[in-house]
């Protein structure tokens, strides 16, 4: 019985299969990598010290155009509070909140208006340690911190009492009142619906105010993105990431819009922006920093204020512009 050469061939490369199918490689299921995990909440212990420096600046701007005259006017406010402090955490309560005493180390305040520079204090400047309000250096106050991040003031007594003068009393107050102690000393990043551990590409949300200079004001979905996370187990820094978007769900914060905002709100066109970055200290349950930018801009025509006003638009600018831009930060020193 004769075979052909084909034949041959074929039943060659059979045996040849057969004798080294059991030297090829063992394939092996790969695993897929596990995510990293961090604890992204609050540990606030008795006693535990952490010095911060705070800085907020609001800029607001009016412009008033006149191209045909070759004219414009701009009114502008800007308020700057920079502010250097020790916070000690006093007692811890059942509930994970804490009470905290801050203290003074630096302080600048910056307060100009369209008639002028009001306030210029800067605690590390030779002469103002002449000021009155250089007595808050030192002097402390004390807070109540909340585990979703919430802040509030408790006695600012102490400090209050150091002030002498009506210059020093304008000082005082911008840097003592609720809303500012509130906004100091928060941190709007921490996530409130039991979302403790989390890895690369987690989000949440929360709902809050815009500021309420902007035309009108309005609520904003903020939404928080874990970007990435450093570190091992000893030390891991949690990298946060935030972007808002205007909200048809009102912040349960907001409060009534003023006559002036609700009146002028529907006559301007515009935008705002709303962003911000969190670094997270996940080994201290603490906030190492963060950053939050709100930049809105809006335009009418002076024919379109003045039909609102009853004024004829010949007297009225050809344009009026508003701009408004606010920035907070808290970050963590030595």
């Amino acid at each position: 019985m004769f075979m052909s050469k084909t034949t041959v061939c074929l039943l060659s490369m059979g045996v040849f299969f057969v004798l080294f199918a059991g030297c090829a490689p063992e394939v092996k299921d790969v695993d897929e990598p596990v995510a990293v995990k961090a604890d992204i909440s609050l540990k606030y212990v008795p006693g535990q010290v952490a010095t911060y420096r705070s800085a907020s600046e609001m800029t607001q701007e009016v412009i008033f155009e006149q191209p045909a005259l070759k004219k414009t006017k701009v009114d502008r406010v800007n308020i700057q509070l920079d502010i250097k402090f020790d916070q000690v955490i006093e007692t811890v309560n059942a509930d994970g909140s804490a009470i905290a005493k801050i203290t003074f180390k630096d302080i600048r305040v910056y307060r100009e208006a369209p008639k002028g520079v009001s306030i210029d204090f800067d605690s590390n400047r030779e002469e103002d340690k002449k000021d009155s309000a250089y007595n808050l250096i030192g002097k402390s106050y004390t807070v109540k911190l909340m585990p979703d991040g919430k802040a509030s003031s408790v006695d600012t007594k102490d400090a209050m009492a150091a002030i002498k003068g009506i210059d020093a009393a304008e000082i005082a107050k911008a840097l003592l009142n609720e809303k500012e102690i509130s906004k100091r000393h928060g941190i709007p990043g921490i996530p409130t619906d039991g979302l403790n551990k989390v890895s690369a590409g987690d989000n949440w949300y929360k709902i809050s105010i815009g500021h309420e200079l902007l035309l009108p004001p309005k609520s904003f979905k903020k939404t928080y993105t874990v970007s990435n996370i450093e570190g091992k187990d000893g030390k891991k820094m949690i990298h946060v990431s935030m972007e808002a978007a205007e909200s048809a769900e009102s912040a349960e914060d907001a409060g009534e819009v003023s006559p002036i905002a609700a009146f002028l709100g529907p006559m301007v066109d515009g935008a705002e922006t709303y962003s911000g970055d969190m670094t997270f200290d996940s080994s201290g349950g603490l906030v190492a920093d963060y950053d939050e930018k709100l930049v809105a801009n809006y335009a009418t025509t002076g024919e379109a204020m003045g039909v609102a006003i009853g004024v004829a638009a010949k007297e009225n600018p050809d344009m009026i512009k508003f701009n408004l831009i606010y920035s907070i930060s808290l970050e963590s020193v030595k």
